[in-house]
């Protein structure tokens, strides 16, 4: 081995001695969404009307109490839409996450 190679791996294992046994990660723990296996994340197009529209509405329910975000909703209503193709009865009612508004 030449002196360059030798000079090399010494380097290595010097650095690699020099590691802590665990290093502290950074950062808070996955508690989301997207560290869920339970969920999946989807990209989808709706037109900028209808996204400002529900955010108007989302931000009117957590004023009054009801903490949703997009993903729930769009989550219930696809659950409940599948179980209407399916002919099963959907216990899934609008009022359950909105008041309605007259």
């Amino acid at each position: 081995m030449n002196d360059s190679s030798e000079l090399f791996n010494k380097l290595v294992r010097s650095r690699q001695d020099n590691l802590p046994a665990s290093e502290k990660k950074r950062g808070r723990p996955p508690t989301g969404k997207r560290s869920n296996p339970d969920w999946i994340s989807r990209n989808f197009y709706i037109q900028k009307e209808t996204d400002l529209e529900v955010e108007t509405q989302l931000l009117k329910l957590k004023h009054l109490g009801h903490n949703l975000d997009k993903s729930e909703l769009v989550d219930a209503l696809l659950v409940a839409w599948v179980k209407w193709q399916k002919g099963e009865n959907s216990d899934f009612q609008l009022g359950g996450i909105s008041p309605r508004q007259k």
